[in-house]
């Protein structure tokens, strides 16, 4: 018995060994890999993981790609560098291919899944991945190079330092079972490259805090009389400004709005504006602009510039609500009601009205806006991915609604872990915010385990730096409440839960006294990451074992926020944080929210400075005009009002800039021009500003954003010289060859002429203009000349003549300068001839003519000409241009010649223009003919049993048709045919000769008369076409012709005859001998 009971027990334990064993190997394959998430988002999803083997190390990373629908297609491109900027050799992947250095997906596909297994030597350790998801043009289905990620850097990936820790060495699995259950030996850094809660590992905070949103629309200015706007308007009435126009982000660098003048005497917020981010949103998220206008004095002037906000900004907001789920959101005590309502249904009616304030506002799946959720309690509740779409905002409300409350601690820190996660998932350059909704202080957090003396840390002004490797929420025995100093109705009164931690930097152990630390802590880390932090508590009662009072619990709330810019204290005003008593701090509160996000001009700068030749006159002020421009709703509050900064009287400086939802700032000031400047000249342009920018949100993005400078001057001078351009030969542009001019004013300067101004001569003033006032001193001498581009004369004109070739302001004509521009023309003419290369002399109404139409403007230039008695077509006066000659009207009997093109062009040296074409001489060929014979009796029944031969004279014709009533001759060309009926009908006398019939060249042809015949002729048809009808007589007593046709018949009916007469006698015989 005993035996057998130790046998048992070594059986037990060998199995318990194996089972020990399998154990440990699960235990260890698991510590061996560390998934981390690169990119988490409805339509990709990109993570690695690391592995340390035999062979090296190796990271797997998986990508998984899908559209919202099928209609939607994409592709991924990748680039996967050493740590030395080295390409790695790239596995083969079904569906992939390299391409200079690149690893591309072939096709454009709605979805796809890929892995990637990479083994590098062990002293490789880290990856650069650059990633890229180009999106398929309708337009363009052979792909698009547009990068819809907008990842500038790439993502770093490194072997996970738990396997490059490892010892080749195998180690026992009881020894591995314990490391991992022990949470005292593993400690987890914020700072360390082990860090989960950063899966971008690679990624900085200033690369994603920072990056650019759109594409400057960089003004152009002309330096021909001093400088100034290229593209311009003028005030209505004012000639001494002269502003940049304003256009579009989305039109070329040379397209601007065309607008050259308006009033400006009553405001007016619609002209002029440079719009920035045009695409989805006609008006763009930005509106800007910057003009002057005149004053009572001739060398002041008034300088506004105005900036105008929308909804959103590019590239987009990601925004997480972390929602606050513990118990007491749905405490029914009145010191937990709001305005006779529960926390937690005050809670997600004002998360409904946000939302659908958001909906109301924003596309649904524009992707502008992104928003995801928290739901948290003791631990994470839920987690809603960040979307567009509003079908997941509305299930992150229900999530919310539906999640259930019972017994759940308030664990803020992991609300605050897992919306970094979500956030901190791309890098790209969008805009990160926290909404925090909370009805209370923390009590429960991760327990850490090292830290670093930070004052801005509230209460304990210790920054947590590590933590034990779990992410659970422990209350760290405070009994619900947030300090560590807990308050019991026991003896002792103070239970001390307070305990301290190593100091990161060396010296004394630091000590935690509230769970404040550490939610405050992970909100620092947040905020230095770029995400910005904003929250909502509702209520300060901490229950009745709360150490701290209701101010330091309200304290440790807002400082996890992040801090309002241009404020220096550190009270609750100070931070985006709001007390919500009653529910009208909650719909303002939530406003507030709404604001911030669509938010598109955030703590913007202007900076103005001066031009050279200018100078401040009086204080800038700027003011709120958000309620007068036509289009805005809200009046910008005061904390967020723009502040003009006047420390510097070379510049003009604003700061504080935020701006939404067509939200607008005017900025007002005066300069002077300096006149008294030995340099200025008068009626000279100079700027009144240098280059004028707004950063759009210098906290968030590299945008930089030019104004259009404008650009004044002061005229002191009397002598104005006009100036109109006759257009010579060219009634009404008949022709359209007429341009815009440029008329250039010069002054003599020696031996040399200098530009001063020039105006524009065009359809819309008349070709009349004149030139700003210069100086009337009668030793000055001037010219004007015309200017097209780089040449001197219109194309397609003669070189312009002047009315006065210079002058002086003493001997100018009273009517100014007349220039005038002679319109060059050439003549056209052409050949037309018959086949036999004679001319048509036939009367002018049979003759061919033809019409001559310009291409370009389709303009019928001469209609129906026909050929003189040479056969000469002549076109007269044709200027410059692609001419289509046509046949209109073609001779009887003769084809259609085929258009031809004439081309008339300048001559090299622009002394005239000449007309050439491949053509000059036209053949009118002659249509077929074709003699078709008809034979009739003499009733004019068609009869047939005749044969006709037709021959010609020449002998290369000869054909003969023997059958029907209608007889056809074709292919019959100019010459003398004869006509003979070879064999008549029986019983009708035929021709008796035969008929002469000659063809002529000029579509003519005669039939000999006879007796016998009628005849016709038809030109109009495809063929010209003969009908001759051959009538024949009967013959009466006339015995039947050998071999024809009546012998045959009449040996037939003999025949037949004969044999009936045999038949009837022989049966006759044989009748009678019967009865015989």
């Amino acid at each position: 018995m005993l035996r057998r009971k130790l046998q048992f027990l070594i059986v037990l334990g060998v199995i318990f060994s194996s089972l020990t064993g399998l154990l440990g190997v699960r235990t260890r394959t698991f510590a061996e890999t560390n998934t981390k998430v690169l990119i988490d988002d409805t339509f990709l999803n990109v993570s690695y993981e690391t592995e340390l083997t035999e062979e090296g190390n190796v990271f797997r990373i998986k990508m998984k790609r899908e559209a919202d629908s099928e209609q939607k297609k994409s592709r991924l491109k990748l680039k996967i560098l050493t740590e030395s900027d080295q390409v790695i050799e790239y596995p083969v992947i079904d569906g992939m291919e390299k391409k200079d250095d690149w690893l591309n997906e072939k096709e454009f596909t709605s979805s796809a899944n890929y892995e990637l297994e990479i083994v590098l030597p062990k002293k490789e350790k880290k990856l650069k991945l650059f990633i890229e998801l180009n999106e398929q043009n309708e337009q363009n289905k052979n792909g698009s190079d547009t990068d819809i990620l907008g990842l500038a850097e790439p993502m770093l990936l490194e072997m996970d330092k738990t396997d490059s820790s490892k010892n080749s060495k195998k180690e026992s699995a009881s020894s591995s079972a314990s490391d991992a259950d022990s949470p005292t030996v593993s400690s987890y850094s914020l700072y360390s490259e082990q860090n989960t809660l950063s899966p971008l590992s690679g990624i900085t905070t200033s690369s994603l805090a920072r990056g650019s949103s759109y594409t400057n629309k960089a003004p152009s200015y002309k330096t021909d009389n001093g400088e100034y706007p290229q593209y311009s308007w003028q005030p209505t009435g004012q000639t001494n400004v002269i502003n940049h126009q304003g256009g579009k982000d989305n039109a070329a660098a040379n397209v601007w709005d065309g607008v050259q003048s308006w009033n400006t005497s009553t405001d007016n917020y619609k002209n002029s504006y440079i719009y920035y981010g045009v695409g989805e949103k006609a008006q763009g998220d930005i509106a800007l602009r910057k003009y002057a206008t005149e004053t009572a004095k001739e060398d002041e002037f008034n300088v506004r510039l105005n900036v105008r906000g929308d909804s959103l900004t590019k590239p987009g907001v990601d925004v997480m609500f972390v929602l606050d789920n513990s118990a007491s959101m749905t405490f029914t005590e009145s010191t937990y009601l709001i305005s006779g309502k529960q926390r937690k249904e005050v809670s997600v009616e004002s998360l409904k009205k946000v939302i659908n304030q958001f909906k109301s506002n924003v596309p649904d799946n524009l992707g502008y806006l992104k928003i995801g959720g928290v739901v948290f309690g003791s631990e994470i509740i839920s987690t809603s991915n960040l979307s567009a779409r509003y079908a997941d905002w509305d299930q992150l409300v229900s999530k919310y609604q539906s999640a259930s409350t019972q017994s759940h601690q308030t664990y803020t820190q992991g609300g605050l872990i897992e919306a970094q996660k979500k956030l901190l998932a791309t890098n790209d350059g969008r805009r990160k915010v926290i909404f925090l909704l909370t009805d209370g202080a923390p009590n429960s957090s991760r327990k850490p385990t090292a830290g670093k003396s930070d004052p801005a840390i509230f209460p304990s002004q210790v920054r947590i730096t590590n933590y034990i490797a779990s992410e659970a929420g422990d209350p760290l025995q405070s009994n619900g409440s947030t300090s560590l100093y807990v308050l019991s109705n026991l003896n002792p009164p103070i239970m001390d839960r307070t305990f301290t931690i190593t100091n990161a930097g060396g010296g004394t152990p630091l000590k935690i006294n509230s769970h404040l630390d550490m939610a405050n802590s992970q909100a620092a880390d947040l905020r230095d990451a770029g995400i910005e932090i904003q929250a909502i508590a509702m209520g300060t009662y901490g229950g009745p074992l709360e150490y701290h009072s209701p101010a330091d619990l309200i304290k440790g709330l807002y400082k996890m926020t992040t801090q309002r810019s241009n404020t220096t204290g550190s009270s609750e005003k100070d931070y985006y944080f709001y007390q919500a008593k009653d529910l009208k701090d909650f719909d303002d509160s939530f406003q507030d929210w709404f604001e911030s996000t669509l938010t598109t001009v955030e703590h913007g700068v202007i900076e103005d400075p001066l031009g050279d030749m200018v100078e401040l006159v009086e204080t800038p002020t700027v003011k709120d005009v958000s309620l007068k421009n036509g289009v805005g709703t809200k009046a910008i509050d005061a904390d967020r009002m723009a502040i003009v900064d006047s420390s510097n009287s070379r510049k003009v400086k604003v700061t504080n800039i935020n701006l939404y939802g067509n939200q607008e700032i005017e900025i007002n000031y005066k300069v002077r021009l300096k006149t008294e400047d030995s340099s200025f000249v008068s009626g000279k342009w100079y700027p009144a500003n240098g280059k004028t920018t707004l950063q759009v949100s210098p906290d968030r993005t590299t945008d930089i954003l030019d104004f259009g400078v404008p650009s004044v001057r002061a005229v002191n001078e009397d002598f104005v010289i006009p100036v109109k351009k006759v257009w010579s030969n060219d009634a009404n542009n008949r022709w359209g060859l007429r341009q815009e001019v440029r008329a250039v004013l010069q002054r003599k300067d020696g031996t040399q002429w200098v530009d001063l101004h020039e105006v524009s001569l065009n359809e819309k003033n008349t070709w009349t203009n004149q030139f700003p006032a210069v100086s009337g001193n009668s030793t000055i001498e001037y010219r004007v000349i015309e200017r097209i581009g780089d040449k001197n004369r219109v194309p397609s004109y003669a070189n312009p003549t002047y009315s006065q070739e210079s002058f002086t302001s003493s001997n100018l004509d009273s009517a100014g300068i007349t220039i005038t521009n002679r319109l060059l023309t050439t003549d056209f003419s052409f050949k037309k001839v018959m086949e036999n290369e004679q001319p048509f002399t036939v009367s002018d109404e049979k003759r061919p003519k033809f019409t001559l139409t310009e291409t370009r403007k389709n303009l019928e230039v001469a209609k129906d000409v026909a050929p003189d008695n040479e056969g000469v077509v002549k076109f007269t006066n044709l200027p410059a241009g692609i001419y289509r000659v046509s046949e209109t009207f073609v001779p009887e009997g003769f084809k259609k010649c085929d258009d031809f093109t004439v081309v008339v062009a300048e001559r090299t040296d622009g002394t005239g223009v000449i007309a050439t074409s491949t053509i000059k001489t036209i053949v009118n060929e002659l249509k077929e003919f074709k003699l078709t014979v008809i034979k009739t009796n003499d009733q004019g029944t068609e009869i047939e049993g005749a044969a006709f031969r037709l021959r010609n004279s020449s002998g290369t014709y000869n054909k003969t048709i023997s059958t029907g009533s209608t007889f056809t001759f074709t292919g019959l060309e100019p010459g003398n045919y004869f006509l003979k009926e070879v064999t008549a009908p029986d019983n009708y006398i035929g021709l008796d000769k035969e008929v002469a019939i000659s063809i002529f060249d000029n579509a003519l042809a005669s039939i000999e008369t006879h007796p016998l015949l009628t005849s016709s002729v038809d030109l109009n048809s495809t063929e010209n076409t003969i009908t001759v009808k051959v009538k024949n007589k009967r013959q009466f007593g006339a015995l039947p012709k050998t071999g024809s046709f009546g012998n045959r018949y009449f040996i037939l009916a003999s025949s037949i005859c004969l044999v009936i007469g045999s038949g009837l006698g022989a049966i006759y015989w044989y009748v009678d001998r019967r009865r015989g």
